[in-house]
């Protein structure tokens, strides 16, 4: 969800006496003064002497337009392109870079992990950087110069767990404007050792469905289960330090960022829970500044809501109506890799296949997905400057079931152990005709 920061840097009319094997090196050779000269590489001073017209900055200058050409996702203001140097500068326009302005560096709000698969394709972010040299005497234009590139979508934490489906309304403006059947799924994450909003373990297995404290909610009195209720430190609500405040929720480094309650737009559109953010602020050493704890962590998925907004007729999500059965997946990347992931590491390896990528719910069932053990001890697979690791599997096996509940009896509910949640869901005075059974995929 944070922004995805595109510089373009080091740009400059070629010289007139360089060869080709030359310019292959200019276009090719990453730019870094902190790595030197190599195979691949050369400093931004070499790259200067090599490559540029002398002094060319006296003669010419550049301007540039940036277009986002490709989404996975619904266009949605936040997924536009903006030109952070300049003041309402964004995609489409051209913009020079011959006086104060700097149209270099771009970004854009990636909401989902690309490539994302639709049916055998695979769609990414695309986007495309448009370029033209000014002469600064005549004001003559050289011939558009244009590159298309997918950036590397970086999650913001290291493990992020992502919720998509297919049925519902495509984006929330169709909410607003009530223009039909709305699906609303909802992802949970749920720690195993209970925690307050202090992070002090309590001595008890986390609870689902546990609620964040503000100032006109009372709240629980652990905070195990991130969710849409309990939201993390995801700046909705003014986070001021103070975990004994106005604001208590999850402590544990997680965060729900974002929270879709009209439909998945043929699984475009995504619920995101981000675990571990990999921050490098205090110190800034390379690393994140927080880690994820070392504990299990369940991924639970609930059918919330079907409703026509339309009209009266509710048919469609009646048994055997159109949005009755949701088709939802549940993707988990661990440091940017989808999982499972190939090889292992110390001998822990996530489990393959993953049995529930894929699944289908109805409403007011509960399907716990997949089972997540983060070991701080691990070293990190992709970064070696960083340290930990998740191991992602199948659900337990005592969690198998299906359950179908209504989501407003679910507060502070056990789940871990074995018949513990299926016992919870039997009791008349928990629901009112709880109910679990095996999952039969239709």
């Amino acid at each position: 969800q944070d922004p995805v920061n595109m510089d373009v840097h080091l740009t400059c009319p070629r010289r007139d006496d360089i060869d080709a094997a030359t310019i292959q090196e200019c276009e090719t050779k990453l730019i870094s003064d902190s790595v030197g000269s190599s195979a691949n590489t050369m400093t931004s001073q070499e790259f200067v002497n090599k490559c540029c017209l002398p002094n060319w900055q006296d003669f010419y200058c550049l301007k540039f337009r940036w277009e986002l050409v490709e989404t996975p996702t619904p266009l949605t203001e936040e997924t536009r392109i903006s030109l952070d140097n300049i003041i309402d500068g964004g995609e489409g326009m051209w913009y020079s870079a011959c006086g104060n302005e700097d149209p270099t560096l771009a970004s854009f709000r990636a909401h989902m992990i690309t490539p994302v698969r639709k049916g055998s394709k695979e769609i990414y972010y695309k986007v495309k950087v448009s370029a033209v040299t000014i002469d600064k005497q005549t004001d003559l234009e050289s011939e558009e110069a244009n590159r298309i590139d997918a950036p590397n979508i970086i999650p913001r934490a290291r493990v992020m767990v992502q919720l998509t489906w297919k049925e519902g309304l495509p984006t929330v403006a169709s909410l607003d404007r009530r223009e039909g059947i709305a699906v609303d799924l909802d992802v949970h994450l749920i720690k195993k050792q209970g925690m307050d909003a202090c992070g002090i373990p309590v001595g008890a297995d986390g609870l689902m469905c546990t609620a964040m404290k503000t100032s006109t909610l009372p709240g629980s009195n652990t905070h195990d289960d991130c969710h849409f209720n309990d939201l993390g430190n995801n700046g909705k609500f003014m986070w001021t330090g103070d975990c004994n405040g106005d604001y208590q929720t999850i402590a544990w480094h997680a965060s729900l960022d974002l929270d879709n309650t009209w439909g998945g737009a043929d699984y475009t559109s995504p619920e995101t829970i981000n675990l571990g953010p990999i921050e490098d602020t205090t110190p800034k050493d390379g690393k994140p500044d927080v880690n994820p704890f070392s504990d299990d962590y369940l991924v639970v998925v609930n059918y919330n809501r079907c409703q026509n907004l339309k009209d009266e007729d509710q048919s469609a999500c009646q048994p055997g109506g159109s949005h009755h059965a949701a088709h939802a997946r549940v993707e988990i990347f661990v440091d940017g890799d989808r999982a499972p992931r190939d090889g292992d590491n110390q001998g822990n390896s996530d489990e393959n296949p993953l049995s529930r990528t894929e699944f289908v719910i109805h409403p007011q069932e509960w399907i716990v997905v997949n089972l997540i053990t983060w070991n701080q001890n691990l070293p990190a697979r992709k970064n070696p400057q960083w340290q930990g690791d998740a191991v992602v599997k199948n659900q337990l096996s005592y969690l198998d079931k299906v359950c179908r509940f209504d989501l407003s009896y679910c507060h502070d509910t056990p789940i871990w152990g074995e018949g513990t949640f299926e016992n919870w869901v039997n009791n008349s005075t928990n629901t009112v005709d709880g109910t679990c059974y095996p999952y039969t995929g239709q």
